[in-house]
């Protein structure tokens, strides 16, 4: 197993650590046989799904390793058993961004969705099933809109959610689809490839699952505590040539 050692406050190790990370992911072929999954609660490990806040810190970074912005993240789960078994998963930023997505509990069937910054606010109801209804303000007035998804999907908003709540271990690979809200069309993530790695910093050890991910043209990793399922960290290759960082604090 590989440690790696992530400090913010050090970005120029930190790039050349990144840059071997995205090199890695880069040239690993796509497992041959990957399960698709669907919201379903044979899915997933139910006991995940419970109450919690979490937050993280966002940190993008140029091609150079120069930090052009950080913002603070709060992740908010919350479990409606009264109004017919639903999670609510919220998504509320520092800088005015809150997303908030209702799905089906269990099986994370989405339902509602709702996303609001300063300038925009878009709303997605999925209670049609596989046709998905948009109402967008962009200051404008309200524009509506629907389209058609293919085939069973999960709520773009909640991707990473849900990565917690996969029997994840050395090995696992799966795919799924999901509702891409800024092309209107469908999406597909991959998990190509798991194993175990170790992170330290100045107060403890953690062993964590470390999972090659495939979005569009975007390839990333992310790390997920083995205890806890909780992610860890996310390091995500931007077009740019630059990074995006998610880490839990």
């Amino acid at each position: 197993m590989a440690t790696i050692l992530m400090n913010t406050t050090l970005i120029n190790k930190s790039m050349k650590i990144i840059c071997i990370i995205i090199v890695t992911v880069a040239a690993h072929s796509i497992a041959p046989a990957q399960s698709v999954l669907t919201p379903d609660p044979s899915t997933f490990n139910q006991k995940y799904f419970k109450n919690q806040s979490i937050f993280q810190k966002l940190t993008w970074i140029d091609k150079d390793g120069k930090i052009l912005r950080e913002a603070t993240l709060n992740l908010v789960t919350r479990i409606d058993t009264v109004n017919n078994n639903k999670l609510i998963h919220l998504q509320i930023r520092n800088d005015g961004k809150k997303d908030s997505t209702i799905c089906e509990l269990g099986s994370l069937k989405p339902i509602y969705t709702s996303s609001i910054s300063k300038t925009q606010k878009f709303f997605y109801d999925y209670r049609g099933g596989m046709e998905v209804f948009i109402i967008e303000n962009t200051g404008k007035g309200d524009v509506k809109s629907n389209y058609k998804m293919p085939s069973p999907y999960f709520d773009g908003f909640i991707t990473e959610y849900l990565i917690g709540a996969l029997p994840l271990k050395k090995g696992y690979s799966a795919q799924f689809e999901f509702c891409r809200t800024d092309t209107k069309s469908k999406g597909s993530t991959k998990i190509n490839r798991v194993y175990d790695d170790i992170i330290t910093n100045a107060s403890d050890i953690r062993t964590a699952y470390v999972l090659e991910m495939e979005s569009g043209n975007f390839t990333y990793l992310i790390w997920v505590d083995q205890k806890s399922n909780q992610i860890l960290k996310a390091v995500f290759s931007l077009p740019n040539g630059g990074y995006f960082l998610k880490q839990r604090i």
